[in-house]
């Protein structure tokens, strides 16, 4: 899978956003929160992309049901490893795109900066996690998808396992 956005900007910019000072504090808020989640969400979700080939995984991960369907991927990894760091992933991952559902729709209510600490507190949880996963003396949670579809290759089934989502 070839990738022609760099999903770090989104990372960059909700690191710099909060600091503008000439802009409305809320509108900031709402749109760095929003940042960090996509950054997380889509980073993630490329990994996978990247590693699982399988149709229906890319025909299902670039449409609006993605946002759950990474998060039960790494939630059902979680079982066929025996992972439960990659069960908290998938949590945390939940509890990071609420956050965002709340800054995006809920204009009834406002949004304060704690919430982005919470937000880049989550998305900054999920990658420490991911890159100090270890399964079969492996690190890194691309490096064991890959360790994991070379396992398979040998033994018939490049995707023998990973789960079906």
């Amino acid at each position: 899978m070839r990738l022609t956005f760099n999903v770090e900007e989104f990372k960059e910019i909700a690191d710099k956003l909060p600091n503008f000072e000439t802009l409305p504090y809320e509108g900031r808020y709402r749109t760095t929160i929003g940042r960090y989640y996509y950054y997380t969400f889509l980073k993630i979700r490329d990994i996978i992309l990247k590693i699982d080939e399988r149709e229906e995984i890319h025909d299902y991960f670039k449409t609006g049901k993605a946002h759950l369907l990474v998060r039960v991927y790494l939630s059902k990894l979680g079982n066929i490893l025996n992972s439960n760091t990659l069960k908290n992933i998938s949590w945390d991952l939940y509890n990071l795109h609420n956050i965002r559902k709340l800054a995006d729709y809920n204009t009834d209510m406002s949004v304060k900066y704690n919430k982005v600490r919470i937000a880049k507190r989550l998305s900054y949880k999920i990658f420490e996690a991911l890159n100090n996963l270890e399964y079969d003396k492996i690190v890194g949670f691309e490096n064991i998808l890959k360790h994991l579809k070379k396992i398979g290759e040998k033994e018939g089934n490049k995707y023998k396992y990973f789960p079906r989502v």
